[in-house]
This record gives structure tokens, C-alpha cells and sequence, in this order.
């Protein structure tokens, strides 16, 4: 399960299995609807459009190679690495079946977590290519 404080504007998420981006996040209030009382709320793209969730129904994307290229990685399998030029480099290990993604000994285990990673280090929005 994602954390509210987990979450920035132009995050990544599965939403009814669905992948979309996080348009806005609003503290928690008490409301008519019980769907949103008192919980964090989530307005996510989707499709044209913009629909509203709980954070409880927002879940985060494992981070797999496929994410790393699709932002724009590039392999580098001698040295077990992805990189982006001039930017940012990430540490690749395979063991039995299972993908470890590393940046200076901090695992990376969901797409959100590189974005905020990724902006936090550069100031600029980490996007599909």
C-alpha cells in the first residue's frame, strides 16, 4: 500500500488496474460522502479525464526493467547497470528470478519511488519516453 506522503503530482499508480498519474492529493476532511470521509484523496488522470479516489485504492507499480527503459535507461550489462546519460545511475542485481534496483545502496522497489528519487536529485519531472 502507497503512503500519502509517498506520493508528488505526476506519480505513477495502478488505479482499477489501470496505470495513471496523480493529478492532485488532498488532506484528509470529513465529507458527505462516506466513500471519502476523512481519508487522503487522490484525483488521477485517467483516460480524457479526471476521477477521484481513495488512497487505499491506489497501488504502486513494482519497478521492472520495461519501466527503466520506457523512462529512457539504458543497459549497460557489463557492469550490471542502467543509466541515464548524465543523470543518474542504477544498480541491476538478478538472483533467483528476483530484480533488485539499487541507487547508492538505497532499493528502489516501485516506479514512484524512482520518479521522486529522480526529481529529488535533478528538479525535473521523470516521464515515459
Amino acid at each position: 500500500m502507497i503512503q500519502a506522503n509517498e506520493l508528488r503530482i505526476g506519480n505513477y499508480v495502478i488505479y482499477n488496474n489501470i496505470v495513471t498519474k496523480v493529478y492532485s492529493i488532498q488532506s484528509p476532511t470529513p465529507t458527505f460522502n462516506s466513500r471519502f470521509n476523512n481519508k487522503f484523496i487522490i484525483d488521477l488522470f485517467e483516460g480524457a479525464g479526471i476521477v477521484t479516489a481513495t488512497i487505499e485504492e491506489v497501488k504502486p507499480i513494482p519497478l521492472t526493467e520495461q519501466w527503466l527503459i520506457d523512462f529512457g535507461f539504458v543497459s549497460n550489462p557489463y557492469n550490471d547497470e542502467y543509466f541515464l546519460p548524465n543523470k543518474l545511475i542504477l544498480d541491476i542485481n538478478k538472483m533467483k528470478g528476483r530484480l533488485e534496483i539499487h541507487w547508492k545502496h538505497v532499493e528502489l522497489k516501485h516506479v514512484h519511488q524512482l520518479q521522486n528519487l529522480y526529481f529529488a536529485l535533478t528538479g525535473i519531472e521523470l516521464n515515459k519516453q
